[in-house]
């Protein structure tokens, strides 16, 4: 009586580690993050011809993922050697030209790092929404090609 009184008490004091979370995750509206060993994370969104994706690091504190995008930037050639810095359309910071510039505006992509959540609760192998009172949001909605509600929970893929 006395081990099974240990096991209950063990169990519930039982907290997920930042190892156990890792892996890649996706949600039923076309968002997904892959929250890497390292630390880092990559959120991506794709919908028919839109996409996007955000880069950053996530850290994990009382069943809390806390994720913080970093801003990939492009160092755009200027006139008379004046250079700026303007949001990278791909995944890899580099020198580019006004024209390149230009081009990679008119696609449908590039960063979303406003999309990226937050905060997100870890609890049984998915990552919850939040709402402003930091509760897990459990209601489902309908999806654009679907009269079907779903959660807007992310589940364990990888």
């Amino acid at each position: 009586m006395r081990k099974l009184f240990l096991l209950l008490i063990m169990l519930q004091s039982y907290h997920a580690t930042s190892q156990e979370i890792e892996g890649q995750y996706r949600d039923y509206f076309s968002r997904s993050i892959d929250l890497r060993e390292d630390k880092t994370f990559l959120f991506e969104y794709r919908f028919d011809l839109s996409s996007g994706w955000a880069k950053g690091v996530w850290s994990f504190n009382e069943s809390i993922v806390s994720l913080t995008p970093i801003l990939v930037m492009d160092t755009l050639l200027g006139l008379e050697d004046i250079d700026s810095l303007v949001l990278s359309f791909n995944k890899v910071s580099e020198r580019v030209t006004r024209e390149e510039y230009l081009i990679t505006q008119l696609a449908s992509g590039g960063q979303l790092h406003k999309l990226v959540p937050e905060q997100l609760a870890y609890k049984n192998k998915r990552l919850y929404l939040l709402d402003d009172k930091r509760r897990i949001e459990k209601k489902k909605i309908r999806g654009m090609q679907s009269t079907k509600k779903r959660g807007t929970w992310y589940f364990l893929t990888k």
